[in-house]
């Protein structure tokens, strides 16, 4: 009786745990025991299921709420969080032109050793769209150090993740402090379904440029939000925008010509031509990343690796202030 009792309580305890969803748990073809179902079934629907896709996805950790949570209160607090105004008579505080600690002497070398070690792919570049050297390097340096930063995080697992989490009960405790009101739950939950099917579409052109391209989708790394390569771009930016630098036949965008080629290709593609003014300039790199304070300290970089100052950095308050670092992404709105 006792071996009886033990060998079920050994039963249970590895029912459990696989159900907690363990990434090492055995899992079905169709991924019922890791929790991709909802995905699994949206992706043979499209006739993205191939064998790859499957046994990638049956190797993958369950799906993390953290992107979803993290975007969730990004857009509530944007929406319903009141700014805490200074008192009338407060002094006011100075714009932030630049993000801090990026347009130093120490960054301007390092973006000027760059450039000279990698001369003829900026030529070719710069032949090619017409975007110059020191705005290419600058933009690089700011979207991931020159490449040295990427992101951490897995691009398919991440976009997955976010496209598998559509119900608020999915964030469990990850909303833990945001106490909206009853009456905010249903745009909260509106908004989760919008955000879902954006990142399912996010992850079905990433499919399909790794599948064009060669590349193993379930090992790129990226942001926080599923941007890679060197030039950071979101994967709906590749087909209209990305480019071949080197010729090769491939488009990756952890190799430089490739980037550079890219990221010239979105500029131009937005209004980037020879002569432009600062002006015309600054709200082109705006469309890269909508914010001014992009736009600021690509150019204020620019100007310190050109070694051509111009003055101080345009900068045109928006609703946001010029000082607020929330990223966004090439072709994110």
């Amino acid at each position: 009786m006792r071996v009886q009792k033990l060998l079920c309580l050994i039963l249970a305890f590895t029912v459990c745990l696989a159900r907690s969803g363990a990434s090492w748990a055995s899992a079905t073809p169709d991924g019922r025991e890791t929790g991709w179902e909802d995905l699994v079934i949206r992706l043979k629907n499209d006739g993205l299921y191939n064998n790859t896709i499957a046994e990638g996805i049956r190797a993958l950790p369950p799906p993390n709420p953290a992107p979803m949570s993290r975007k969730v209160k990004e857009l509530y607090l944007a929406r319903f969080a009141r700014p805490c105004l200074p008192p009338p008579d407060a002094p006011k505080p100075k714009p932030v032109y630049v993000y801090p600690k990026v347009v130093t002497p120490e960054n301007t070398a390092i973006c000027r050793t760059f450039l000279n070690e990698h001369r003829e792919a900026f030529k070719k570049m710069e032949n090619g769209y017409g975007v110059p050297g020191d705005i290419a390097v600058a933009l690089l340096f700011v979207e991931t150090r020159l490449g040295t930063s990427p992101g951490k995080s897995n691009v398919f697992h991440t976009l997955a993740s976010m496209a598998e989490t559509r119900r608020l009960g999915q964030l469990g405790t990850w909303l833990n402090g945001l106490n909206p009101p009853q009456s905010r739950l249903d745009w909260l939950q509106e908004t989760m379904r919008l955000r879902s099917d954006r990142a399912y579409k996010e992850l079905t052109a990433f499919i399909r440029y790794a599948e064009k391209n060669g590349i193993d989708p379930f090992s790129v790394p990226g942001s926080i939000y599923g941007a890679f390569g060197i030039c950071q771009f979101i994967p709906s930016s590749v087909a209209p925008y990305a480019a071949d630098g080197n010729g090769d036949g491939v488009i990756d965008l952890f190799a430089l010509e490739d980037a550079l080629a890219s990221l010239a290709s979105y500029l131009v593609k937005h209004g980037w031509k020879t002569g432009l003014s600062r002006a015309d300039r600054h709200a082109v790199l705006r469309r890269y990343n909508r914010l001014d304070i992009y736009a600021n300290t690509i150019l204020a970089l620019a100007d310190t690796v050109r070694s051509e100052p111009v003055g101080k950095p345009v900068v045109t308050v928006g609703r946001h202030g010029a000082g607020l670092k929330t990223r966004k992404t090439p072709g994110k709105k």
